[in-house]
């Protein structure tokens, strides 16, 4: 079984994967390392999204076209 941490941690939530947990009791700022890869080019544009809303905004015989035989 899955722990909280583990299951909110996926790609599925990627605000969720890009927190970092700091005790109350720590004195050190957080300094995150900036983003890289998709996440700084979906910066600023729009979020990433998940397959099924891609496919949702799109006729689905743009994504699958029929056998034209």
């Amino acid at each position: 079984m899955t722990s909280l941490a583990e299951r909110t941690t996926t790609a599925e939530d990627p605000e969720a994967a890009a927190t970092t947990v700091v005790s109350a009791g720590s004195t050190e700022p957080y300094d995150p390392a900036p983003p890289s890869g998709a996440v700084a080019r979906a910066t600023g544009r729009e979020r990433l999204r998940a397959p099924l809303e891609w496919l949702a905004e799109r006729p689905l015989e743009a994504c699958w076209p029929r056998d034209r035989r």
